[in-house]
Order: C-alpha cells, then structure tokens, then sequence
C-alpha cells in the first residue's frame, strides 16, 4: 500500500536521523583537515576528554526516537497526510477477507476451510479463546490484524473502532438472517441431467437454522465471541492505543498534563 510504505518510510527516516545525531564519528586517518588537528593536538594537548561523547544504547536511541516524534513539527507533518484514504483502503481489504469468507460459509456450510490466516494464529486463537469453526477464527484474526504496527495509525483510532464494530455486525447480520430462513446454504451447480444421473454437485441446499447441531456449533461461537471482545479484544485495544509502558506513554500522550 502507498500511503502505508511512505508512513514506513517515515518511520526509518526518523529512526536513522535519531541514531545518526548520536553517532560518535571518528575523523578519518586520510582526512587532511583531521591530520592538521592532529598535529596541533600533540603540539598543545589533548582535550578530547572535554568534548561530551554520548553512551549509545538501545534505550538511548528509542528516547530520542520519541522526542522526534512527540515534536510539533513532526505532529504537523503527519497531518499532511490523507489519512481517510488510507482507512477506507484498509477497511476494503478486512471486508473483502470477511465476505469471502462468508461466501465460502453459504456454498459449503459452517464447518468450510474459510481461514485465510497463518496456520500459528489460528492454533493460537484456538487455544487461547476456544474458537473451532473457521469464520470465526476468520473474523476475529481480521479484527487482530486492524491493530497490528503496520496497519494501525494512532490518528485513526476512532474509525479503526467504527471498523471492528462493522466488521462484527456484517457476521452477526449474516446468522440473524440464516436464522430467518432468508440464506440458503450449499449449491446445485449441475443441471436437470446430473440430477437424473444421481450425480450431485456441491452441497445440496438446505436452511442451516433447520439443523440442531448447526444452531449449536454457532451459539457456541457466538458466546466465546461476546466474551472476546468485552474482555481480550479490548485489551488488545488498550495496549495498542494506550500501552502501559513508560516510552510508549510518552509518544502516545501529546503532553505531560494529559
């Protein structure tokens, strides 16, 4: 994504400025202007141990780091940005994941492989939070991935929220509506002649609130879910917009008042 790359951009930009004001250069033996130095350095002594030489540090770096980015200059710069663009772009691609995957749902019910995520996510929802079925371990990596470093842009905090909201109706508007008879699940994708031949293709249609063990497996789903984004989702959330360490504090808060 374009705007994405250039607030990446902007971030290593920023990062190599901090380290480079830091950096203790050393003259360069070949250097003339240095061997003059040198020269009048033997000639009236050294006072080297005068000059201030920083201790480079990891934490060192991330301090000045988040001086630079704290700073109006830079603040205002951010502003530049098309900000509202670069939401709705992001906002497409987690509904284009998640009506795929409802697609894949009503062609072949609520066991299909519909997950999209790594392999190591999902093993990590399902053991963490109970999730079995794969649209569900669908929606809530899609709800995750909003509030990953390389998604997530502090400005658009609110319309990531607005986004979670929707993303989590879309779903829970598809089961209100499979329950209502209104969604048909499976497919006839053959002709009169498949039918007559015995040959079926896809999943024979049926209405998926009409099945025990289907309104069971979702209600399933939908508890832990409710549960999910009153208690872990929300830490998520928490610790992306508002994380409890002392540095990140620093560059989330735009003052020391607030």
């Amino acid at each position: 994504n374009v705007l994405q790359a250039n607030y990446s951009a902007l971030d290593t930009f920023l990062s190599e400025l901090a380290s480079s004001l830091l950096k203790n250069v050393k003259p360069s033996d070949n250097d003339h202007k240095s061997s003059i130095a040198s020269a009048i350095v033997a000639d009236i002594g050294d006072f080297s141990h005068l000059y201030y030489q920083p201790t480079l540090t990891t934490q060192s770096i991330e301090n000045a780091q988040s001086r630079i980015y704290r700073h109006p200059t830079t603040v205002e710069f951010s502003k530049k940005w098309n900000l509202p663009i670069y939401y709705q772009l992001r906002f497409a691609e987690f509904c284009k994941r998640l009506d795929r995957a409802l697609d894949g749902v009503r062609r072949e019910g609520w066991e299909a492989n519909v997950f999209t995520g790594e392999d190591r996510d999902a093993k990590a929802i399902q053991d963490q939070l109970g999730f079995e079925l794969p649209i569900f371990l669908e929606l809530y990596d899609t709800l995750l991935s909003m509030w990953k470093s390389n998604v997530f842009l502090r400005p658009l905090t609110h319309r990531f929220l607005r986004g979670a909201v929707q993303l989590v109706g879309r779903v829970l508007g598809f089961v209100k509506e499979g329950l209502d008879g209104k969604i048909e699940f499976g497919e006839n994708n053959g002709n009169e002649n498949d039918a007559s031949s015995g040959t079926m293709v896809g999943l024979p249609p049926y209405f998926w609130h009409e099945r025990v063990e289907d309104i069971a497996m979702v209600t399933w789903e939908l508890t832990i879910l409710d549960t999910c984004m009153t208690h872990d989702y929300l830490e998520v959330i928490a610790d992306t917009v508002c994380p409890t360490d002392k540095e990140s504090r620093q560059s989330t808060y735009n003052s020391s008042i607030e």
